[in-house]
This record gives structure tokens, sequence and C-alpha cells, in this order.
């Protein structure tokens, strides 16, 4: 008996069924194109996710709106050095260079592919680390150069960001990819799939990769090349200045003001 407004995160239950459970596949299926035709205007944080749902619900494209995400304002470079050192240290054990990897440890995220790629890396680098941030939903068991972090809190995140190599986020789909935002916010390279919403969000700021062998390749680059992070960290922050949550909240209002005004 109101207006509807509907955000739809992202389409990734259409492009990999087979990662997602029995009792989701139903719920979207059943649910998901309803909550559509009852809706008066539909938010999407990307163009592709967008692009996506017009394209598999054949949708009004003059009621879906595109409202980027943003990283937290705590997300930020940390200039001490040493303070991230000891923090890690204290708090994780870490006391080496490593890459880091946030997110849900599942088959979308493609962990084994990445695991495969820094084993490659570590038979001339020995004491390199991989750290894991996020739920451990594949039971990847930790060693001394794998560590499962699980459910890390964001103080601690940013100091995780702060004190990585790089980040490394292979999924296979997403509606946005957060964890890249975040990672730019820090100041940190990015490597990540090459896929279409990642092209999006983080344009020319990150190193692309298409397969186990290209992300091994890239991990080496910036891993051995310390002029080659620089170039990218500093291509990711600036590249982060164009997301904020104050310009998703105007926009998410304006957005909100139309539907009430009867405009869309």
């Amino acid at each position: 008996t109101c207006p509807i407004i509907n955000t739809v995160h992202d389409l990734c239950f259409k492009y990999y069924q087979e990662t997602f459970s029995l009792k989701s596949k139903l719920a979207f299926n059943y649910f998901f194109k309803q909550s559509l035709t009852i809706s008066d205007a539909i938010i999407c944080p990307s163009n592709f996710t967008k692009d996506s749902l017009i394209n598999f619900y054949s949708v009004n494209p003059n009621k879906v709106f595109t409202i980027h995400e943003a990283a937290d304002d705590f997300f930020k470079p940390i200039e001490d050095k040493n303070k991230i050192k000891a923090l890690l240290l204290k708090k994780f054990g870490i006391n080496n260079k490593y890459f880091l990897v946030v997110g849900n440890v599942d088959h979308r995220k493609q962990p084994h592919k990445i695991i495969n790629a820094f084993n490659q890396l570590l038979k001339k680098n020995p004491n390199i680390l991989l750290v894991f941030v996020g739920p451990n939903k594949l039971k990847i068991k930790s060693n001394k150069n794998i560590k499962i972090l699980n459910y890390v809190h964001d103080d601690s995140l940013n100091f995780l960001y702060n004190g990585s190599i790089a980040l490394i986020f292979l999924s296979l789909c997403e509606g946005f990819g957060l964890p890249i935002v975040e990672a730019m916010a820090t100041k940190i390279p990015v490597i990540c799939n090459d896929i279409p919403v990642f092209q999006e969000v983080a344009d020319r700021s990150a190193l692309f990769v298409k397969n186990e062998q290209k992300l091994y390749q890239a991990m080496k680059k910036v891993f051995e090349n310390k002029n080659l992070r620089i170039k990218y960290s500093n291509l990711c922050y600036q590249r982060s200045q164009f997301f904020s949550w104050d310009k998703t909240a105007k926009e998410t209002i304006k957005v909100y003001q139309r539907v009430l005004e009867r405009k869309i």
C-alpha cells in the first residue's frame, strides 16, 4: 500500500547457480522476480548489476538507478609503519610480508586458485604469507605460510590492508566489490579478476588477471618491483576518491524523493 524501493546487490545467483545452496536458489527463483514487479524503483550498486537486471528480467530501465557503494572513512592510509607492524605481530602473529584476501572463503572467490598461484611464488620466497579474512566456508586449513583469520573487526582490517603487499580479489562475480574500494582507500595495490564489474569499480587503477598463471605473474611483479607497487598504490588511492558514502546517501535520497513525488 506504499511505494517500494528495492536494492538489488547482485545477480550472481543467475551467473553461478552452482555456488548457491538449494534453499537460496529456491528463494531467488520464487520471490525475486515478484519483488522486482512490485518495486517502484530499484537501486543497483553498479552498472554491471543494472544491465544484468534489465537483461535477465526485462525491467523498465527508467526505474533502475546505479548508486555506487564506498569504503567507510576509517579505511585510510596509516603512515606509522612501525605501529602497523607492532599491531599485526601482537594481534595476528604476522611478522612477514603478505598478500591479503578479504571476503567469504567460498568457491565463488576462487581461493584454491589464489593458493596455487601463491605456492608458485613461495618456491623462491619461502617467508611470505597469504592471509585470508572472512568466514572460512571451505574449511581451508592454516599452515606456516597461509593464515585464515575468519572475521576481523574493521579497525583491525584497516591495519591488515595497510600492512599488506596487495589485495587479491579473484571473485567470479560481485555486484560491486567493496574490498577493492576499501583497499584502494588504504593506498595499497589491488590485483583482481578481469571481469566487467571490477573494471567499472577499479577502472585503470588495478592489475587485472584472467587466470591462475596471470595471477602468479602479477603477484610476482608486485612483490619484486617496489616502483610498480608505488605506481599502483597511487593510482588506487586516486580512484578511491571517486567513491564516498556521502555521495551514495545524496543519490539515494534523490531516488526516494522521485518515488514520493511520483516522478518515476
